[in-house]
This record gives structure tokens, sequence and C-alpha cells, in this order.
């Protein structure tokens, strides 16, 4: 399996020369290797932009083995075809290095742009993408590869809460990369309103009583940063230290108590609690997650945090009076963090994102279901909040740059768009 990085570098063995293809300014190259890398930018359009396209461009000739590669947001005057006939099928891979983003067969016959099936490709995470041809056939010797141009969705997940019957808040990071605030008063939602900050990570946000919710954040030194609302004021914001590498998920199973965690930089999963007499230490729960956790609580000293694994499993860890469970595995193949619910004893209800960017749905509520396919087309991990039995709200930021709501009212899954991102 061989890598292939850096930005756009070319060991040339032979001479350069350039030529005109179809009105297109190409370069061609005799025999090299051309040396190429994607990595994640925040974004590459103005904010409010809703259209995102990646398009596959065929660029000039590369001799590989079939194996894993790092792709290149390579200019497109300077991609061209030679008529040479490749067959690759290849598989996007995301930062973490387990997940498929997608499978594509691409034929190189004479075509300058080469669109996948639904005419996108879609990377939501910031990081490194690479390509890995799994297959091909052509000639021995070189054979024609391809770069990538692309650009990312702006924003980041959303958060959601709520500290009584129909009431919902909802916390997204904006293009400006500050906290904006959106709230359902059961009759009406707000329009988005700053928090103010300069963040990097998604939000997280819990309610232990009416008029009280509590968020959290990643600062831009990865210590996890904290502000609450008292009914009539939202507080300053204030540090918890820490060394995160991802957003932060928050629960609460009483008056004045709060369970925090968050990934560290080996991948284990870090935990503070608040109580009225402050804050602990941060704890280590080990683990090797791939994406920020989720925690949820149904009762007085209970906890259900979860967390994606290596393999793409949703694992878990639970919390009673005796201390914490050891790790287990609840299946799944995500291409997200998880978001987690309760509206009862014994009931959790988890989200993932699958590998087609629907929701998906696994609940316990005794014993575990099987994973359950709730549609929707999204670009976030969601997250999930209930306010009363039986309902359940879930929001995440949907492929359209808007935010998107799915709601179970005790006898029906509906969907809503509550309009574009801020």
């Amino acid at each position: 399996m061989t890598d292939f990085s850096a930005s756009c570098q070319i060991a040339q063995h032979n001479r350069r020369k350039r030529i005109e293809r179809r009105g297109r300014t190409a370069v061609s190259v005799g025999s090299f290797v051309i040396f190429v890398s994607l990595v994640g930018q925040k974004q590459l359009y103005p904010a409010r932009s809703t259209t995102i396209r990646r398009h596959l461009w065929h660029c000039a000739e590369l001799s590989v083995t079939p194996g894993t590669f790092t792709a290149a947001a390579i200019p497109i005057d300077s991609c061209y075809t030679d008529g040479l006939g490749t067959d690759l099928h290849l598989q996007l891979v995301d930062p973490s290095g387990g997940n498929i983003v997608g499978a594509y067969n691409a034929s190189f016959d004479n075509n300058y742009e080469v669109i996948p099936p639904n005419g996108e490709i879609i990377l939501p995470q910031t990081g490194t993408y690479k390509i890995r041809v799994t297959a091909a056939r052509f000639p021995i010797g070189l054979i024609n590869f391809l770069g990538v141009a692309w650009t990312k969705l702006p924003s980041s997940g959303p958060a959601i809460a709520s500290w009584g019957a129909n009431r919902l808040d909802v916390f997204a990071r904006g293009g400006d990369n500050a906290i904006w605030w959106k709230s359902f008063n059961g009759s009406a939602w707000s329009a988005w309103s700053s928090l103010g900050g300069t963040w990097t990570s998604d939000p997280a946000a819990v309610s232990w009583g009416a008029n009280r919710i509590d968020i959290f954040v990643r600062g831009t030194d990865n210590a996890i940063w904290s502000k609450f609302y008292n009914g009539s004021s939202w507080s300053a914001w204030g540090s918890l230290g820490g060394g995160a590498t991802s957003a932060p998920a928050v629960s609460s199973w009483g008056v004045n108590r709060l369970d925090l965690f968050v990934r560290g930089g080996t991948n284990e999963i870090f935990t503070r609690s608040y109580t009225p007499s402050g804050w602990s230490a941060w704890g280590s729960l080990g683990g090797g997650a791939t994406s920020a956790p989720a925690a949820a609580s149904w009762g007085i000293n209970r906890i259900d945090m979860f967390v994606r694994g290596g393999t793409n499993e949703i694992f878990t860890r639970s919390y009673t009076p005796s201390g914490w469970s050891a790790w287990g595995s609840i299946s799944g193949s995500a291409t997200s963090g998880p978001g987690v619910s309760s509206w009862g004893a014994n009931r959790l209800d988890v989200f993932v994102r699958g590998g087609t960017f629907g929701v998906f749905q696994k609940y316990y509520n005794g014993a575990w279901s099987s994973w359950l396919a709730r549609g929707g087309s999204v670009a976030s991990d969601p997250d999930a909040v209930s306010w009363s039995s039986n309902r359940v709200d879930l929001v995440a930021q949907g492929m359209d740059n808007t935010l998107q709501h799915l709601y179970w009212n005790g006898s029906a899954w509906s969907w809503e768009s509550l309009g574009e991102y801020p």
C-alpha cells in the first residue's frame, strides 16, 4: 500500500511539454511520478453558499499499483485525457482511515470529467482523504490517475437540548466559527442569534432544570469552554481546560449535575463531572474512539456514553453506582459519530449517519433493536433530545447546508427543514 502526499509535486524523469486539449491548458509529462494530497479545509466558498460539488478529474499519468493514495485538489486546467482506456474501481477513505466514503467505477476513455453517480462526492470531515484503487484494468506500465477538485461544507454538526415540554434549544457553529442559538417555544422557531466566540468543534448542550442550559465547545487552544443560560441571560465563556481532539459531549442526571466527555490525543475518552462542590479532575475511560462521544442519562446515577470505534461500529460504556462497565459493541457501520437521547428508564435511542448519508436509529428498551433507517441526507453527526415520554427530536446539518429536524411524536417519524445554517 503506497501513499502519495505533498502538493502536486512532480518528480520529472523526462522533459515536460505543454499541450492544448479541447481548449484547456494541460501539462504532459513523459514518464514521471506525480505526488498529490487532499487536505480538508474549513470552507472554500462564502459561508452562505449552499451548492456543494465534488468532481473527479482525469489528471496526467501515474505509475502505481492498486493501493491507497492521497489525492489532491488539482487545478482543472492541468487535467486532460490522452485517450488511454483505463477502468478503475475507486474507494474514498476518510481521515480516520477506516470509513469508506464512496465507491466508484471510473473510466477515462477520452473523457475530461468523471462524475460519480449522484453528481457529488461528499467529504464532510476536515483532514486528509485517500483514494484507494481496489482494482484496475490497464496495460502494464503507466495508468491514468485522477485528482479531486472539491469544497467542504461550512459550519458543523448542531447540538440540541430541552428544559421542558415543547421547548427545544439548538446550537451550531456558524461559518464565522461563532456559536449560534435557535429555540422553539412550542409554537414557533426563533431566528438564529450569535453567542460569539471562535471555536473548533461542534457544540454540546444539556439542561438540568427549567430555564437552565449549559453548552460546551472546543476552543482554538483545544481546551473545552463552557457557557450557561439561567433563564434571563447568558454567562461569559469560561475554560475547563483539557487537550481535546474532538467535540465534547455532556449529560445530566440531576440538578447541578453535569458529566462532560471528550476524546483525547491518544483517542481515549476523558471525563470530568460537575457537582455543587465544583468540577472534578479529568479522568480516562480508555477506548480507541474515531469520533466525538455522545452521552445521555435516564436516571439518577446512570449515564450511557457512546463512540464510534476503528471498525466503524458503535461502542458504549455505562455508569451506575457500582462504577463504569466495560466497553461493549452495539454493531453498526457508521459514517459519523453517534447521537443519543432517552425518554425514560431503560430507554435509549442512538442515531448515526450511514454510508448513504441517511440517519439510522437503534433503540434500547431492555434489549437492543436492529438498526433502522430513518431517511434524510445529512452531512454531520446527529444529536438528539427528548422532552417527554415517547418523544424524540433529532437535528443534523443537511447536505444542502440547512438545519434538518427529525422528530418522533409517539406514532410516526417526520422530517422538516429549519432553514439555512448560520
